[in-house]
């Protein structure tokens, strides 16, 4: 990926593709991304705060015949990072652009189960990684519509 931060950059540049399809104005662009990028922080926080809780072992760890299809991570595996903050970047984006919800879902999903699949996650770590996702995207839409951000963007 020409992104240079991989994860967040993916996200970005979807977000940036979506934003543009639907033609959103320069203070609503602003807000989606700002609200889709705070939410995905606060969803790895919340990662890093379970990771570091439980420290569960990787599978490869548990089982060295495990070989991998990607690099070890030097961290815990539970809960998928990945899981926690694709999923709040695509969950943010679906309550923005409801249309397309349901193709944003499945990319969270997408990006989960492929650690899965790479050897570096169980299948419950990806699961509670969107768990996580959910949570945190409920609490940011929350409060961005408690505080009526964007209304104070028009």
């Amino acid at each position: 990926m020409g992104t240079g931060t991989l994860i967040a950059g993916f996200w970005n540049s979807t977000a940036s593709e979506i934003i543009e399809r639907y033609r959103l104005g320069d203070r609503e662009a602003a807000h989606t991304l700002a609200l889709m990028n705070t939410a995905a922080m606060d969803g790895l926080i919340a990662c890093a705060d379970a990771k570091f809780t439980y420290w569960l072992l990787r599978p490869s760890q548990a089982d060295p015949a495990i070989s991998l299809a990607i690099g070890l991570p030097n961290f815990p595996a539970y809960p998928s990072n990945h899981s926690c903050f694709s999923g709040t970047a695509a969950y943010v984006l679906g309550a923005v652009f409801p249309q397309e919800e349901q193709r944003l879902t499945g990319m969270a999903y997408d990006a989960g189960i492929s650690r899965v699949f790479g050897g570096i996650h169980y299948r419950f770590d990806a699961d509670v990684g969107l768990q996580i996702a959910r949570s945190v995207t409920r609490l940011a839409l929350e409060y961005d519509e408690r505080d009526r951000m964007l209304d104070l963007l028009r």
